[in-house]
């Protein structure tokens, strides 16, 4: 799964968090949610050893692939490889993209934050699959996110990047209309479709929402 094919891919990113699933099981989570516009899931995990890590991300790299679901492994590029996930996302402090590659190998996918010009300009120079500029609006998932960079920032990494651009932070079906009138056909979500009662509604929603602008 390369970048070609995450060019071409429209729909949503969901980021899986043990507190908000609460009492629902990821797998039940997936395969709910990618008949309505799920397209690519990311495990992040902090508080479990590397060996659960890596035998939650197999079971569910299985159910994605079942479900046609692109699976991502957050920070981890060593639960990635093990488990042979589509690809890792990498923050700004993790590890250099250069090795996470080498690691990886060519066919893999890997993604970057960037949350200002400066993170976006190291971004740019490496060899990634799409940027995750965020948070985008104001989040209460991720307190350590950091200020909302707004719309015009999202504008200016469409400007300056020919990689797929999959905003995230505080992006619900209300506010996603604004990136889908700027060219945003992906989007990185976690509570606008965790901390629903309703998944499949949710989900739908929230794709039909990035869709149409």
């Amino acid at each position: 799964m390369g970048n070609k094919d995450l060019k071409n891919l429209k729909g949503i990113y969901l980021i899986l968090d043990k507190k908000l699933a609460g009492e629902r099981s990821y797998f039940k989570i997936i395969e709910k949610t990618a008949r309505y516009g799920v397209k690519i899931v990311q495990l992040r995990e902090k508080n479990i050893s590397t060996r659960e890590y890596v035998e939650l991300a197999i079971k569910i790299k299985e159910v994605c692939k079942k479900n046609n679901v692109i699976f991502i492994v957050n920070d981890r590029v060593d639960v990635a490889f093990a488990s042979d996930a589509d690809g890792v996302h990498l923050g700004q402090d993790d590890l250099h993209v250069k090795y996470a590659r080498a690691i990886l190998g060519k066919e893999k996918i890997i993604g970057i934050s960037a949350g200002n010009k400066e993170e976006l300009e190291y971004a740019l120079k490496q060899d990634i699959n799409y940027i995750s500029p965020g948070p985008v609006f104001t989040t209460l998932t991720k307190p350590d996110a950091g200020d909302a960079i707004g719309i015009d920032f999202v504008k200016y990494v469409l400007s300056k990047s020919d990689k797929p651009v999959i905003p995230i932070g505080g992006i619900e079906a209300e506010n996603v209309k604004k990136l889908s009138r700027i060219g945003i056909d992906k989007v990185a979500v976690i509570s606008a479709i965790l901390k629903a009662d309703n998944l499949e509604i949710a989900t739908k929603t929230l794709y039909n929402n990035l869709l149409s602008g």
